[in-house]
């Protein structure tokens, strides 16, 4: 056989090969358990993050994906609001304040990429507006 042949059609098999291993992003249930622990995992970072001394909980999920690469990419886009819940308390129940005024809602994007294999979660992005 032909070595000028075999490694372009070899590298050609490699690349296909390769492909298969990343999936496009898709919709995530929200439902589904693996993708609430990645939610909250980055909303207890983001509330690490926010200098406000109470904590913020999701108000709405707008969007959530994910997607398979070294591990699995979660991509949420939610509506954040305010809680009478202390940062440095001990509640156990955090809800969303009714009132706008005292919610201040805000949008934010979280990227969460979990390794289950590794017991491990890095969130990647906090955007927030």
């Amino acid at each position: 056989m032909n070595p000028k042949l075999v490694f372009p059609v070899l590298a050609a098999f490699l690349a296909v090969g390769a492909a298969n291993l990343v999936e496009a992003s898709i919709h995530a249930d929200i439902n589904d358990p693996r993708v609430q622990e990645a939610l909250q995992f980055a909303v207890v970072e983001h509330n690490k993050g926010t200098k406000s001394l109470f904590l913020s909980q999701v108000a709405k999920v707008i969007k959530a994906q994910r997607q398979v690469i070294a591990g699995i990419f979660y991509l949420f886009t939610v509506q954040m609001a305010m809680t009478s819940c202390r940062k440095d308390g001990t509640d156990q129940l955090c809800t969303v304040y009714q009132d706008p005024e005292k919610a201040q809602p805000y949008q934010c994007t979280f990227e969460v990429l979990t390794r289950p294999w590794l017991i491990h979660e890095i969130l990647i992005g906090d955007i927030c507006s």
